[in-house]
C-alpha cells in the first residue's frame, strides 16, 4: 500500500514539473514579444466620432441603426497599421433598465463606418471610445 502512494506522489510531481516547464516557456515567449514591441515604441491613434445618425425604424425588423463615421488620425503610426477599439454606449429603454454595453470595432486610417442595431423602444443617452489598441510608431 505504501508503494502505491509513493508512485502516485512521484507521478504528480512529474506532471507538476512538466506544467511548470511549459508555463515558464510561455512566459519567456510572451516577454520576448513585449520587449520587441517596447523597443520599437508604441503610439496611439486619435479617434473621433462624426456624422452620428439614427435610422428610422425598419418596419419588418422593428430595429433602427445607430451609424457614425469614426475618423482615425494614425499619422504617428507605421504605415498600413490597424487596431481595435470599443464604442461604449449608455442605452436608454422604455421597457427595460438603462444599460451600458460596448461594441468592438477595427480602426484603420483614414476612417471607419460603424453601425449598431437598437430596438424601436431604445435610444442612446451617450457614447464614448474606449480601449484603443496602440500601434508601432513611425521611426
Amino acid at each position: 500500500m505504501a508503494r502505491a502512494n509513493q508512485t502516485c506522489s512521484s507521478t504528480a510531481t512529474y506532471w507538476i514539473a512538466i506544467a511548470i516547464y511549459w508555463l515558464s516557456a510561455a512566459c519567456v515567449t510572451g516577454l520576448i514579444g513585449v520587449t520587441k514591441a517596447i523597443g520599437q515604441g508604441l503610439c496611439k491613434p486619435t479617434l473621433s466620432v462624426n456624422d452620428v445618425q439614427f435610422s428610422p425604424i425598419h418596419l419588418e425588423t422593428l430595429v433602427r441603426n445607430w451609424t457614425a463615421v469614426v475618423s482615425v488620425d494614425a499619422s504617428r503610426c507605421r504605415a498600413n497599421f490597424r487596431g481595435t477599439f470599443d464604442i461604449v454606449f449608455m442605452r436608454l429603454s422604455e421597457t427595460a433598465p438603462d444599460m451600458e454595453f460596448r461594441e468592438p470595432f477595427i480602426w484603420m486610417p483614414p476612417s471607419v463606418n460603424v453601425s449598431v442595431e437598437f430596438g424601436r423602444d431604445e435610444a442612446v443617452e451617450r457614447y464614448w471610445i474606449d480601449n484603443v489598441s496602440p500601434c508601432i510608431c513611425r521611426e
